[in-house]
């Protein structure tokens, strides 16, 4: 059975360990990690930190490997590891076992040093890329430093601590709201999925401030008031394209969604917001025209229903306004002249019906009156 090496003590983003016949498994907190294994990360956001057996910290940032061996390892210190794994999932006091394994603080470097086989790092701070091929590091000053970034690696001054990270605040935009005005007029709101919500992107800063598992705080305050606050986990999807969602409006009410973000460090950005409020519009209604009632007296004379092909029936146009839209649908009802009521099928509005006007025809009777009465739906009805 392979010699216990390590804990995994924290863990940001993914990390794994792979063993010497390439299996893979992925690590969290409290895994224990073995000789002879390579504990690695592959995405700049990654950071792992392991507890070695003697008590000892190591970390791996960035795209990089650890090889688990007595040169990076040191020598044994701890004789039951299983204490180190409960220390860490129970939240116990880690200096403890390590004054324990260690036989108290190192006699050089200030208590902090660590002893990799030749390697000797006199300061604390965060090493990578360590593997069988070292070699002693002569700058005492920074000690090893194999990765650079805003949000990890080397902390000057031998402190070990990482730079306290601020992340930038997300955006929140109602994406239908196009002249930004706070308001949502009828053909803004077409852009919607339904009557009752309008859509809403978060976009969260791309700066290094913000990585994958840091907390989106989202909370939408619906249009009577009534707020819901929902935690999302930032992904790489999330950083590239922002996090859609759909909130829930009504005709004059406002609405309003609000964003901040928690990064590892549990530090919060400062607050994203937007608000809109639905403008209720009525659509013009549409002109009803008998083709043939040459004089708009609304009677058709012999003359004029000579134009008919069909003496039973009669021509008629309807003619929708400018403010209609492709995709909006022309309901149409006939009163026949013994004064039944015929509903016809809703007609979907083309740009050539705006153009032209829709032709249907209609039954007549002499000395009876036909009415044709229409009108224009949108798809929010």
């Amino acid at each position: 059975m392979a010699k216990e090496a390590g804990v995994v003590k924290s863990l940001s983003g993914k990390a794994v360990a792979v063993d010497q016949n390439g299996n893979e498994r992925e690590l969290k907190v409290g895994d224990i990690v073995y000789m002879g294994e390579s504990v690695k990360t592959s995405d700049a956001a990654d950071k792992v930190t392991i507890v070695a057996n003697n008590g000892k910290e190591l970390t791996v940032l960035g795209s990089d490997t650890l090889s688990l061996n007595p040169n990076t390892i040191g020598a044994e210190g701890l004789a039951d590891i299983s204490a180190l794994q409960n220390a860490i999932l129970n939240g116990g006091d880690l200096t403890k076992l390590e004054e324990t394994a260690a036989g108290g603080n190192a006699a050089a470097g200030g208590g902090d040093g660590v002893s990799l086989g030749e390697a000797r790092f006199a300061e604390g701070g965060h090493y990578s890329n360590i593997n069988e091929n070292y070699r002693n590091l002569t700058d005492t000053n920074r000690a090893f430093a194999s990765y650079d970034s805003p949000i990890g690696g080397y902390a000057d001054g031998g402190t070990g601590a990482e730079p306290v990270i601020i992340p930038g605040a997300p955006t929140v935009t109602f994406i239908s709201d196009a002249d930004n005005d706070g308001t949502l007029g009828r053909v803004e709101h077409l852009a919607d999925n339904s009557a009752n919500t309008s859509k809403v992107l978060i976009e969260v800063p791309n700066d290094g401030t913000v990585r994958a598992g840091d907390i989106l705080n989202v909370t939408v305050t619906d249009p009577n008031g009534v707020q819901t606050t929902t935690n999302i986990v930032i992904t790489p999807n999330i950083i590239a394209n922002g996090y859609p969602l759909d909130a829930p409006v009504e005709k004059n009410k406002t609405s309003k969604v609000e964003a901040t973000i928690t990064n590892f460090q549990g530090n919060e950005s400062e607050k994203g917001e937007d608000s809109v409020k639905v403008i209720p519009e009525v659509i013009n209604p549409p002109t009803v025209e008998f083709t043939n009632d040459g004089d708009g007296n609304h009677t058709l004379n012999r003359s004029e229903h000579a134009n008919d092909p069909d003496p039973s029936k009669t021509k008629v146009v309807i003619k929708v306004p400018n403010d209609a839209n492709p995709g909006d649908k022309l309901v149409i009802e006939v009163t026949n002249p013994d004064g039944s009521k015929t509903p016809l099928p809703p007609v979907v509005i083309t740009p050539e019906i705006i153009r032209d006007g829709h032709p249907i025809e209609v039954p007549v009777e002499r000395d009876k009156k036909t009415t044709v009465d229409a009108k224009i739906v949108d798809k929010h009805g």
